[in-house]
């Protein structure tokens, strides 16, 4: 759909999905087409917080202004934890 409304020159400020859509091969191409992404992930995805290695989600230590971590096959991310 995104790569549809790219063509017809319509550009939303932001994608949001949920976690079904937050796959990797997702991501990467809202991500080509230069949107901003928000989505929710699910707690056993693998992150590098500090280059010292991969740890699930769920392990990590998300400070309440948000932390960029790495999403192992992505890039860079800005993940805020909202319970």
């Amino acid at each position: 759909m995104l790569l549809k409304a790219k063509i017809h020159s319509f550009k939303p400020e932001c994608v949001l999905s949920d976690s079904r859509y937050a796959g990797l091969k997702n991501l990467k191409t809202i991500r080509d087409c230069g949107q901003a992404r928000m989505t929710r992930l699910k707690p056993n995805r693998l992150i590098n917080p500090d280059s010292t290695g991969d740890i699930p989600l769920s392990s990590a230590d998300i400070s309440e202004t948000g932390t960029v971590v790495y999403l192992k096959g992505y890039c860079l991310v800005k993940f805020d934890f909202k319970s």
